[in-house]
């Protein structure tokens, strides 16, 4: 049985990089303190309505123009595609 040395590496490296079993909300790497608490409000930030808006039209303008940016590209790269196939060809 020569792959021992092998087999035990592999198990030890498995042990090593297993992930913690206690996730934040619980516990931190001292396993004293209690990062998040379910108990505890959370607390929100108020705004007006007219700078709600504001903050829903600035998030839209950013969608619309991160979606004009991808068709774009997508066309540019069909396109590129499509020239170098009848380059291809003749």
């Amino acid at each position: 049985m020569g792959f021992g040395g092998s087999v035990q590496g592999m198990i030890t490296s498995l042990k090593n990089n297993a992930r913690p079993k206690t996730d934040i909300f619980t516990r931190s790497k001292n396993d004293k303190d209690v990062i998040h608490s379910a108990g505890k409000p959370l607390k929100y930030k108020e705004v007006s309505k007219q700078e709600l808006e504001k903050i829903k039209g600035d998030i839209r303008l950013r969608a619309e123009n991160e979606r004009r940016r991808i068709i774009g590209t997508v066309l540019f790269i069909i396109i590129a595609l499509v020239l170098v196939v009848f380059y291809m060809i003749n």
